[in-house]
């Protein structure tokens, strides 16, 4: 299985905005991935092509570069 999780900005504070995810709820999602045995992690770059999918994956993309992404994503 291969589920892919898309974002723009993960922010500490709460904007009503579809392209910001609140830090709260970001970490949530990471520990419903770890909940539901996602719990190591790969680094993959597109250069590297998708691996086998043999295993489950959870694909996390940032498409933007965003400083939060950085400072509040990244060291999670």
């Amino acid at each position: 299985m291969l589920i892919i999780l898309q974002y723009h900005e993960v922010s500490r504070r709460l904007f009503f905005n579809p392209n910001i995810c609140p830090l709260k709820v970001f970490s949530k999602h990471l520990n419903t991935l770890g909940f539901c045995m996602f719990k190591d992690y790969l680094p993959i770059f597109k250069s590297q092509g998708i691996p086998s999918l043999e295993n489950n994956y959870v694909i996390i993309t940032f498409d933007d570069g965003y400083k939060g992404v950085l400072n509040y994503a990244f060291p999670m």
